[in-house]
């Protein structure tokens, strides 16, 4: 080989190599090492093409798929999370079941009922109605800490107010009964009586739901009572909650 031999030929005669002309050209490369450069460089090539072909596609479907599953998980968990309130997880065909099928589990048409603790009357602040996913909910608030024992139950009319047991005009075909005791909307002290609850005697219901109104019918002797007026003796469900003290009854919609 034409390159190699000059230089062995230069070590072993201990000689430098001869310095080269500006103006001369350096011997040209044989035409078959050209080729084999032009050879491997095509090889090299068709390589990293087959190899590119074969990656970018996995690639983009693993991409793919992650965006998916990070949008099926987003979309469905809240489904689950108002069907049971628990915000468990629950995957996409289960919660989208459970929310279509029982939109409020544990609810149902039987009496509901506490104990009558011992305490003052507990002042009465708020009533609010308003629509949730597959209920209506009603939440009846409280001052202080603490909440008195309540009864819920339908009952068969006709309903009247109390103390006057005159009838009491319902824009509903069932009758919720609500009883808290001791509760009222007036607070009585050795100097005055002030009106904790400066609310309607009636709150409508949402538009389309099952309940059409919530009516005061009595508030006398430390007995608050209240009906909630429904399309439907539809099932319903009781929760309470604090901070501040509420009871709360929902009311399964459809």
């Amino acid at each position: 080989m034409g390159v190699p031999e000059a230089n062995d030929a230069a070590q072993q005669t201990g000689g430098p190599e001869e310095p080269i002309d500006p103006g001369t050209s350096r011997p040209a490369w044989p035409w078959w090492v050209g080729g084999g450069v032009v050879v491997i460089a095509i090889v090299v090539a068709t390589a990293m093409l087959l190899r590119s072909d074969g990656d970018e596609p996995a690639t983009t479907s693993a991409s793919s798929a992650s965006t998916t599953s990070s949008l099926t998980t987003t979309t469905t968990r809240p489904a689950s999370s108002t069907a049971d309130g628990s915000g468990s997880p629950t995957s996409g065909a289960s919660a989208s079941t459970t929310t279509a099928a029982n939109p409020l589990p544990g609810a149902a048409t039987t009496p509901v009922s506490t104990p009558v603790p011992v305490m003052s009357a507990a002042p009465l602040r708020d009533v609010r109605v308003a629509a949730q996913s597959g209920y209506d909910r009603v939440v009846f608030e409280f001052e202080g800490d603490r909440l008195p024992g309540y009864a819920v139950a339908y009952v068969d009319g006709p309903v009247t107010a109390d103390p006057s047991g005159e009838p009491v005009d319902l824009g509903g075909a069932e009758a919720l009964s609500v009883r808290m005791e001791p509760a009222s909307g007036v607070v009585q002290t050795a100097d005055e009586a002030r009106e904790s609850y400066t609310g309607p005697d009636r709150a409508a219901g949402p538009p389309g739901g099952v309940v059409t109104e919530v009516v005061r019918t009595g508030d006398f002797e430390a007995v608050a009572n209240w009906v909630v007026a429904t399309r439907t003796r539809a099932p319903f469900r009781i929760t309470t909650l604090t901070g501040p003290p509420r009871l709360v009854i929902d009311v399964r919609n459809g």
